[in-house]
């Protein structure tokens, strides 16, 4: 087992985008990290992360170890592996390839199992607005801050789109025991810890 700086991680291409990439415009002041290329008027441009297209059956993702989540209302604290397939899912949460790293622009995906294998999200929907998650890699900690939840198809990929804010969206399976719906815990960046 790989302990993987986020650093380090090759940005994959997506195999099939979601959408065109969007390029947000920020203030000058919005600091070093957002740091890109100026554009009219002295803003500064940058591109979003491409999520990766969701896996097929066959895909191994490496098993390499990215960081660690920690949600104290639930008493999660479980580590993270790159990818979201169901053989990396076996060994705690998953960070869907594509999305935006912890702490950065953009929307950081996390998925993890409600009743099998450890189980990190089994009680999910019992987080509310407010309450904190945070997610540790070898960048530092960054705490986000859940502001609300929903339930989807499985089919809606649309929770992997990428934001122009630093967002985190956490999700798994619903009801407990089946697989047929999704529930989606969003948030947004508050802080490094």
């Amino acid at each position: 087992i790989d302990n993987v700086s986020l650093q380090a991680l090759p940005n994959v291409p997506a195999i099939a985008p979601f959408a065109a990439p969007v390029v947000p415009t920020v203030a000058p002041d919005a600091g070093a990290a957002w740091a890109g290329p100026t554009g009219p008027g002295g803003t500064t441009t940058m591109t979003l992360p491409i999520p990766d297209a969701p896996p097929g059956p066959h895909v191994k993702d490496p098993k390499a170890r990215l960081g660690i989540v920690t949600i104290p209302k639930i008493m999660v604290r479980a580590t993270i592996w790159y990818g979201v397939t169901e053989r990396t899912l076996q060994y705690g949460v998953g960070w869907w390839p594509g999305t935006a790293r912890p702490g950065g622009i953009g929307n950081v995906v996390l998925s993890g199992h409600r009743t099998t294998f450890q189980q990190p999200f089994r009680y999910l929907d019992r987080l509310a607005p407010g309450d904190p998650i945070d997610i540790t890699t070898d960048l530092g900690t960054f705490r986000y801050r859940v502001t609300g939840t929903e339930i989807v198809d499985p089919t809606a990929v649309r929770i992997v789109a990428q934001t122009d804010e630093r967002t985190a969206t956490l999700f798994t399976c619903t009801p407990i025991g089946l697989d047929t719906q999704r529930l989606v815990v969003h948030a947004r960046f508050e802080t490094r810890v």
